[in-house]
């Protein structure tokens, strides 16, 4: 399949045209981050079957782009966890909360 035209809210391949809205699509990614966050899943399980089912995008196109978002998430998250054991943050803060804590 070849992609004969690409724009941020259009994309066109396969003979057929597939628009969406940016700002949309942006206030859905915060929704489903919220919400994500808050029962501690991951949000490419929300997110995708709203863009195929809401927004008419094909399976096999979502489905690429989630792994990538997947993928570019995790890769932060360990760089963030790396850079805070490497400044000692994180056991500083944990030594706090323990010397606060209501069952001490």
């Amino acid at each position: 399949m070849r992609i004969n035209d690409a724009s941020p809210q259009r994309v066109e391949y396969g003979g057929k045209a597939y628009a969406f809205g940016t700002p949309v699509v942006l206030v859905l990614s915060l929704a489903v981050g919220v919400v994500g966050s808050i029962y501690s899943i991951g949000g490419g399980s929300i997110i995708a079957p709203f863009l195929v089912t809401v927004f008419g995008l094909p399976v096999y196109t979502v489905a690429g782009v989630t792994l990538i978002g997947t993928f570019a998430t995790s890769a932060a998250g360990v760089a963030f966890c790396e850079l805070l054991a490497l400044t000692g943050f994180a056991h500083r803060a944990q030594d706090e909360l323990a010397q606060h804590a209501p069952w001490r």
